[in-house]
């Protein structure tokens, strides 16, 4: 994927990597005046390359109208929404750039930058909670400095400290982990340490600055302000979300294994840096390959291959862990080796015809885990099993995680639309021949039929 076309929203102790513009509310640039829905993809190309030049030259209003308008006429294009969400950050919209980074994720984009941007669009509208489990999620990639210091906006600067105060003792610590503690440091109210932390890298008169600026950001709940002031935007308190005409689910829905891949190599001009400003604030991180989508609002990875940088992918079915010891001692009268507390009239993982996946783990543990979070906090899963598989993804293994029980891809497509509609992400696909092992449940036992 074309790094210079992503949602560019890294920044450094030195650079804010997205202008500070501002834009009139009056339409938020809008492109009732043209049609995109006849336009083919080299329109829709020239649009978003319109929508980069004109952010390069700071003219937000213009920017945003081609950039809406190349993901109307391309809906699957995470290239084109990429963009997108970048404009809307760069104007303080966060409800709308929320929408958008979410679209771009379940097309298939999840990198550092991505994931990132994504949180702090949560946490400038005050959604903590759903920011912090989607980088806990993503954990594994994503820069300590990034981490620890988005946790630290989150509210949770205790944590934030500890990680951090590890990270700078690592040889590879950089200007950026230690301005990261800096502030991690400010926000929970240690100022003298925060202090002697930003002296390390900066001028006393600057420290003096950074100071009076942190204790700003170091309000109670005075999330929109940390995040606005880090990325030198303006909150446009009148934005209402992404238009609706731009919504990814109005689009012909993506195969689960069949990542979106450009007809053409999309080459865009970077946006011009912002004039340098000291800032301690997220670091740039690194630029990695895709590997799925990543559910938004619970602790779950969702690993998918992409077929431009994964060379082959291997799933073989995991075996359950069974609940009872191995070895227990069997009853002295014959057991029924079935799964009794399951209804009689519930379909089994046999007859189901699809599943919802809901996310990938690192291991068997945390997908069991995740499972007993997602079946709580979502209603339609109530009563369905989990079911998981290995799939294997540039030499590491991953257990995905998908809700079982749907005889037919209506029943299956409208359970994702629910739990899409609470603000997660999951896709529906069809069971193969090799069809995944229904989960051992943690609540009751169930000992799986030899």
């Amino acid at each position: 994927m074309n790094s210079k076309f992503v949602v560019k929203l890294a920044l450094s102790t030195a650079f804010v990597a997205v202008p500070a513009m501002t834009t009139s509310t009056a339409g938020f640039g809008s492109t009732d005046k043209v049609s995109a829905k006849k336009a083919g993809p080299e329109k829709a190309y020239g649009w978003a390359k319109k929508a980069e030049q004109a952010l390069a030259k700071g003219k937000a209003d213009r920017a945003l109208t081609f950039a809406e308008l190349a993901v109307e006429a391309d809906m699957q294009n995470r290239d084109y929404r990429g963009l997108l969400a970048r404009i809307y950050m760069s104007q303080g919209r966060f409800v709308s750039a929320e929408r958008t980074l979410m679209d771009v994720m379940e097309l298939g984009q999840v990198d550092p930058r991505t994931v990132i941007s994504l949180a702090l669009a949560r946490i400038a509208q005050g959604n903590v909670d759903s920011a912090v489990m989607l980088v806990e999620a993503n954990r594994s990639i994503l820069p300590v400095s990034d981490y620890g210091l988005t946790l630290a906006l989150a509210g949770r600067s205790g944590e934030a400290v500890n990680i951090l105060s590890d990270a700078i003792r690592a040889d590879s610590a950089t200007v950026r982990t230690r301005q990261n503690l800096a502030l991690a440091y400010a926000l929970d109210g240690r100022w003298r340490d925060a202090r002697i932390m930003a002296s390390q890298d900066m001028a006393q008169s600057q420290v003096n600055d950074r100071i009076a600026e942190w204790a700003q950001f170091a309000r109670p709940e005075a999330y929109t302000l940390r995040v606005a002031g880090l990325l030198k935007v303006r909150p446009n308190m009148a934005d209402t979300g992404q238009p609706v005409r731009l919504a990814l689910n109005s689009a012909p829905s993506a195969g689960l294994a069949q990542a979106e891949v450009p007809a053409a190599p999309v080459e865009m001009a970077s946006a011009p840096q912002a004039a340098p400003v000291e800032l301690a604030a997220l670091g740039p991180a690194p630029v990695s390959d895709s590997v799925g989508f990543a559910a938004v609002e619970a602790a779950v990875n969702t690993v998918e291959s992409d077929p431009v940088t994964v060379a082959a992918i291997e799933e073989a079915p995991l075996i359950k862990a069974p609940v009872v010891p191995a070895k227990a001692a069997a009853p002295a009268a014959p057991v029924k080796l079935a799964l009794a507390d399951v209804p009689a009239s519930k379909p089994s993982l046999k007859s189901s015809t699809h599943l919802v996946q809901l996310g990938a783990f690192s291991n068997a543990a945390n997908a069991a885990a995740a499972w007993n979070k997602y079946s709580k906090r979502y209603g339609v899963l109530s009563g369905l099993d989990s079911a998981s598989s290995t799939v294997t993804v540039n030499g590491k293994k991953f257990v995905r995680l998908a809700a079982t029980g749907f005889t037919n891809s209506a029943s299956a497509n409208a359970a994702c639309s629910k739990i899409k509609a609470q603000g997660g992400v999951c896709l529906v696909r069809a069971v193969g021949a090799e069809k995944p092992v229904r989960m051992a449940s943690a609540a009751g036992r169930k000992i799986a039929a030899r």
